[in-house]
């Protein structure tokens, strides 16, 4: 690569880094804390509200895991002493109530011929993108990805880094974990010689990277993307066991970040390809859940 290039090159990157991190900061520090300035000065009962809704828009569908997935229980223990102090005592309960709603539907959703899954990290996951709609989970768009999700370590605080953004890879606790095979099956697809990005860089050109994609006796297939360069044990035929390592978490592909993508399709007799929804004891994966190592959801 000519110097002149590798110098754009790398302008790029930290250019990409620093507005990762101002949009962090601005989107899941400052947001809420000026919401709750609005709040804590205004007796008005009408702007109460107006500010309310949109912190709980906010509670749903922020990726809270880019700072700490208990971050945004934090924000709503804090507005909620505000409604107290401003004599709306009501509009506490109402923030409770709302808050845990979609919890407490989560549990309602029950789907016939979903997968069960056991966690494949073995350690506590932050869930990036997941859900039944658009604003919780992009892969909604894609036939094939629509029930996918993606994954990222967290820390005992939530944290799934050390900082907001930081610039080195081994700095993000997702960086190098092993992945565990959730099922017996076969390997069917494998790709591992791809670099992982920087932070902040993405690869269009290969929108998996990384990838291995096994197939259990039932035609399911379990797609595992992002994979760290070399980091794949196995080869296109390879038998593996539930449980047994198959790779590490990465950055490849159409990735700025470490994390797994995980989904599971079927490729039907006319050879379309479908996706399959997918549980972790019994319930669905949604954004900001945080999954214990044997799979309980918090």
């Amino acid at each position: 690569m000519p110097k002149n290039s590798l110098s754009n090159y790398f302008y790029y990157v930290n250019k990409n880094l620093y507005m990762n991190r101002v949009i962090i900061f601005a989107s899941l520090i400052m947001y809420p804390f000026i919401t709750m300035y609005f709040m804590y000065y205004s007796k008005h009962l009408w702007t109460n509200i107006f500010f309310l809704i949109l912190f709980l828009i906010y509670y749903y569908v922020a990726p809270w895991v880019k700072t700490s997935v208990y971050f945004r229980d934090f924000w709503l223990a804090a507005i909620i002493l505000i409604e107290f102090k401003n004599g709306l005592w009501y509009l506490s309960l109402v923030a409770l109530l709302l808050s845990k709603l979609l919890l407490f539907l989560k549990k309602l959703i029950k789907v016939n011929d979903a997968v069960q899954v056991d966690n494949p990290v073995n350690h506590r996951l932050g869930i990036i993108q997941g859900g039944n709609i658009g604003v919780l989970n992009h892969h909604r768009k894609s036939h094939q990805q629509k029930y996918a999700a993606d994954f990222v370590v967290v820390g005992k605080c939530g944290n799934r880094a050390c900082g907001l953004a930081p610039k080195s890879l081994s700095k993000y606790l997702s960086f190098g974990k092993e992945i565990l095979s959730p099922v017996n099956g076969k390997v069917v697809y494998v790709e591992s010689r791809h670099s992982d990005n920087p932070i902040g860089v993405m690869d269009f050109k290969l929108p998996f990277g990384n990838v291995i994609v096994i197939q259990d006796a039932e035609e399911f297939q379990y797609v595992f993307a992002h994979l760290q360069e070399n980091s794949v044990k196995h080869s296109v035929g390879d038998i593996v066991e539930k449980g047994q390592v198959i790779a590490r978490i990465g950055n490849s592909g159409l990735s700025s970040e470490p994390h797994l993508h995980f989904h599971i399709q079927k490729r039907l007799k006319d050879k379309n390809v479908i996706g399959i929804p997918f549980f972790m004891k019994d319930k669905w994966l949604i954004r900001n859940d945080v999954i214990s190592p044997s799979g309980e959801h918090r």
